[in-house]
């Protein structure tokens, strides 16, 4: 009884007395209590063992299944934030892709704006040259009329 205090692991005795505190069959076991927990004596006590080893076992497959949730909630946590970065990284991405295309049509409309420009620049070119010869025609009609003019005097002359 007492010579196996609860210091001492190496007594099945002391072992059955923990597991039975443990399992909270009762506070503190007898040394007898403990034993015939565990089937050692006879028949009728060792059911009493049964229960309280499968008592101990259903305690040890519901810790496995807690924390087999447990790691699967944190497996499903990653696999949740990692579709969340993948679709911030294809919304980066659609932007950036929509930024570019804005871009692009921000250029084309600057050069074709550019190509405009130019053609009316060359259309006003035209203009100048077209009135620079018109000009040149009508100095050239005066003096012809001058020049027939001043003959048609000298002849009347």
């Amino acid at each position: 009884g007492r010579m196996c205090g609860r210091g001492n692991d190496s007594t099945p005795t002391s072992a059955a007395r923990r597991a039975a505190e443990f399992i909270g069959l009762r506070k503190r076991t007898t040394s007898r209590t403990a034993e015939s927990a565990f089937g050692e004596s006879d028949g009728a006590d060792w059911a009493v063992g049964e229960d309280v080893r499968s008592d101990a076992a259903s305690r040890r497959q519901m810790l496995e299944r807690v924390r087999a949730r447990a790691a699967e909630q944190v497996a499903q946590r990653q696999r949740t934030r990692q579709a969340e970065l993948e679709l911030e990284t294809k919304e980066r991405e659609r932007q950036r892709e929509a930024e570019r295309a804005r871009q692009r049509v921000r250029e084309s409309e600057a050069e074709r704006e550019r190509e405009r420009e130019e053609a009316r620049q060359r259309q006003r070119e035209r203009m100048r040259e077209l009135e620079r010869e018109r000009e040149r025609q009508r100095r050239l009609r005066r003096r012809e009329h001058d020049t027939a003019a001043a003959a048609a005097a000298a002849a009347a002359a």
